[in-house]
């Protein structure tokens, strides 16, 4: 299995670049990547900005590959899309790829590889296995197949890019969430989000 880290927002509501936010003395997307190098055999983090984030990160884990994100603005579904692509043109395809926002402060990754044990089980036909809250989906902590890819470019050929739409109308097997693990998907998009972080501590 993979992992992927989407680094490619703009952060507009946050006012800051929110993969650099730092949280116990270490940048948030570094600790994102730590998680998800314990738990996946092969980390990429895709961005617009590389260069930007290389020296966070490569110091402490420089197995993380680096994909280059090509437009801005466009939303996680393209870059998901852009990354998928990439990972399958350089090295042999994985099973499932580990999809993960670079703002997720309170990744476990106990937690998430409980539910890696899980894949194996998962029938042929399922595309993603995705956290569901309520009726809305947590798409950004979330396994899904490579061959998901052919219904990312469709809907993005649509321009159609809300991940809860493209969910609704796949194959998904629901990831269901304790109490806690619910906590775990919480993300930070405003400063506000993040003070609440920094109030749990």
């Amino acid at each position: 299995m993979a992992s992927l880290i989407l680094a490619g927002g703009k952060s507009t509501r946050m006012g800051q670049d929110k993969a650099s936010l730092m949280l116990q003395g270490q940048p948030l997307l570094l600790r994102v990547a730590q998680v998800a190098t314990q738990v996946s055999d092969r980390c990429h983090i895709i961005t617009p900005w590389p260069e930007r984030y290389q020296t966070m990160v490569q110091a402490q884990l420089p197995a993380v590959q680096w994909i280059r994100e090509h437009g801005l603005g466009h939303g996680p579904l393209v870059g998901f899309a852009q990354g998928l692509v990439a990972i399958a043109a350089t090295e042999s395809t994985p099973n499932w790829i580990l999809l993960l926002a670079c703002d997720l402060p309170n990744l476990d990754p106990q937690v998430l590889g409980q539910w890696c044990g899980q894949l194996p089980a998962v029938k042929s036909n399922i595309l993603a296995m995705v956290p569901k809250v309520g009726d809305r989906w947590e798409p950004l902590c979330a396994f899904y197949r490579p061959a998901i890819l052919p219904f990312l470019e469709g809907a993005i050929a649509q321009n159609q890019t809300a991940f809860q739409a493209l969910l609704n109308h796949l194959p998904v097997q629901p990831i269901p969430l304790t109490a806690e693990q619910t906590t775990m998907l919480y993300n930070c998009n405003t400063p506000t989000d993040w003070q609440t972080v920094i109030d749990r501590l």
